[in-house]
């Protein structure tokens, strides 16, 4: 196996887009993978170490995973605004997002499961 350098760690070369199909948007979305960082921001945004903070917490997630097909986030550095957007789309379609986030980022409860067993 070969050892690896520095080179292997760029970051874009990671990049994975999954399709999801909104029938109630019309069409589809693309979510991505998050960062290490997104995901320890995503985690202080939920619990900072003095309190937890559960509101709006479907959309927190989908904001950071939502993107373009080349992995370019929606909304970019302005997760507030995106946050707001989404927090105020129906429920079931956030909801089906927030999970498939939760899966492809090693989140849903199967994904544990798996990890465990290996």
């Amino acid at each position: 196996m070969a050892i690896l350098g520095k080179d292997a760690f760029t970051p874009d070369k990671y990049v994975k887009v999954v399709k999801v199909n909104v029938p109630e948007l019309g069409g589809e979305v693309c979510l991505c993978v998050m960062t290490a960082r997104q995901k320890d921001n995503y985690d202080l945004s939920i619990n900072d170490g003095k309190r937890q903070n559960l509101e709006n917490i479907c959309a927190r997630l989908v904001v950071r995973c939502l993107c373009d097909e080349q992995g370019v986030h929606l909304f970019g550095d302005n997760i507030a605004e995106g946050e707001r957007v989404l927090g105020d789309m129906p429920y079931p379609v956030i909801e089906r997002l927030f999970e498939k986030c939760r899966e492809i980022n090693g989140m849903a409860e199967s994904s544990v499961e798996d990890a465990a067993k290996n």
